[in-house]
């Protein structure tokens, strides 16, 4: 069995081909840091993975090319900066609040949305 400390080493570190990496091995390193997300390989890159990455760093959101509500939200409440990283089709003013209130420098990455024909600023909701 491989200890954490291990795979974090020769995974982030070492750079193992991606030949080489199985399930197994990306969800041990992917529990130690949040950021070895972004060295799994799509194949393996499960919405169970991003889920197990996310209770590390919210701003592995960066390396999930296939974002859902439900791991955008994860990331927002893990930490809010985060949302520098939230796609448009799921950025919403409800993942904003979030998002501030879960860390007030995430304001930094409050957008206005495109409401019809008009702007609304996000500014006035927060």
């Amino acid at each position: 069995m491989w200890t954490g400390s291990f795979v974090k080493l020769i995974f982030v570190k070492i750079h193992i081909p991606h030949d080489y990496r199985n399930e197994h091995m990306c969800k041990i390193a992917v529990a130690e840091i949040g950021y070895a997300l972004k060295y799994v390989p799509p194949v393996l890159l499960t919405e169970k993975m991003c889920e197990i990455g996310l209770k590390k760093s919210g701003c592995a959101l960066q390396y999930i090319d296939k974002q859902t509500e439900k791991i955008c939200r994860m990331a927002i409440l893990q930490q809010g900066m985060a949302l520098e990283y939230v796609k448009p089709e799921f950025y919403t003013e409800e993942l904003c609040k979030i998002a501030v209130g879960q860390n007030g420098f995430a304001l930094r990455y409050v957008r206005n949305l495109w409401y019809g024909n008009h702007y609304k600023s996000m500014f006035c909701i927060i």
